[in-house]
């Protein structure tokens, strides 16, 4: 049995020395170090990697993705994006009690871990555990920033602060089951990202700009967009949203809405990633997109850890806690 978990750089950069081609999980790291060498790797040996944010290629947010680029919301100064759960996400896979020693190589999948003795519920829930994964940043965190760096064109963090906590599942996880981030970007606007497993309230994300607002009505993978003309305001008219025009986005020939979930197993990514390897273009997520959106779930777990706020230093591609000296 084989349950993969986020740090496999080291692989990837084995993989890419050895000539060949990769689709890899999200987000592409969440240790600095291994992360930049997968990358340095793949761009040196000119590998072809689809990193596994497949939002990128499907048609619904690569059409809301065009829209933003006409420049309809005007400079966009804040980000908000809530995505919740109700449950114990990650704890209670079945896996955990059937497991043997002898149906893993342990030791492999500790790769640059330190040896600790086998542990079936660290191997099947790893991402509630710290030394293996950040939970909520390195799962749901990383498919957000991608959108976020793909429809702003804007890719690493100026700084980031965040915050939380295990409030609902006290369960032995050591990874936060509520947690807030706050990034700043270089572009000029504020990214504001929300999870919660205690609680099931609408997800949703916008991008609020001085014309209008895009909505992504729904959590992770929502195919429903919409954008509101930002007209008016609540204080001279508390009704104004009623007479705020809004425009559903559609695909050419559809008149329906899609549907506010979407699962996993779409095609789109990964026919790009094979389309690629015969063209040898790069694919919708390339190795230095999978490296941003690394790098900004890195800062905010960094954030959230340490309980300082963190800075992105480009020019010495590290991450630091104080100011970057301009």
């Amino acid at each position: 049995m084989d349950v993969r978990r986020e740090p496999s750089n080291i692989w990837r950069k084995l993989t890419a020395e050895a000539d060949k081609d990769a689709y890899v999980e999200k987000p592409m790291g969440n240790v600095l170090a291994e992360a930049k060498a997968a990358r340095d790797a793949v761009k040196q040996h000119k590998r072809i990697v689809q990193v596994g944010t497949q939002h990128r290629s499907e048609p619904y947010p690569r059409t809301a993705h065009d829209l933003v680029q006409t420049g309809v919301l005007g400079d966009v100064s804040k980000v908000e994006i809530v995505w919740n759960y109700h449950g114990p996400r990650w704890r209670g896979r079945p896996e955990s009690k059937q497991v043997k020693e002898q149906d893993t190589d342990w030791r492999k999948w500790l790769m640059t871990k330190p040896y600790r003795p086998f542990d079936p519920q660290i191997y099947c829930e790893f991402r509630l555990y710290r030394e293996f994964s950040s939970g909520i940043p390195d799962q749901w965190m990383s498919h957000a920033m991608d959108l976020v760096h793909w429809f702003m064109n804007d890719d690493y963090p100026r700084s980031v602060a965040a915050n939380g906590g295990i409030f609902a599942w006290h369960d032995g996880r050591e990874n936060a089951d509520t947690f807030q981030a706050l990034l700043e970007y270089p572009k000029g606007f504020l990214v504001s990202y929300s999870t919660s497993f205690g609680n099931d309230a609408p997800s949703f994300t916008r991008f609020m700009g001085k014309k209008a607002t895009l909505f992504n009505h729904g959590g992770e993978g929502s195919p429903r967009y919409s954008v509101v003309e930002e007209k008016g305001n609540h204080e001279d008219n508390p009704d104004v949203d009623k007479v705020r025009p809004s425009k559903d986005i559609l695909l050419p020939g559809q008149t329906k809405l899609p549907p506010m979930g979407q699962g996993d197993l779409t095609l789109e990514h990964t026919a790009n990633w094979f389309e690629c390897m015969r063209s040898r273009q790069q694919p919708h997520c390339t190795v230095d997109n999978g490296f941003a959106h690394s790098v900004a779930c890195m800062m905010s777990t960094e954030a959230y850890w340490s309980g300082k706020k963190q800075y992105w230093n480009a020019s010495e591609q590290m991450i630091q806690d104080h100011p970057v000296e301009s």
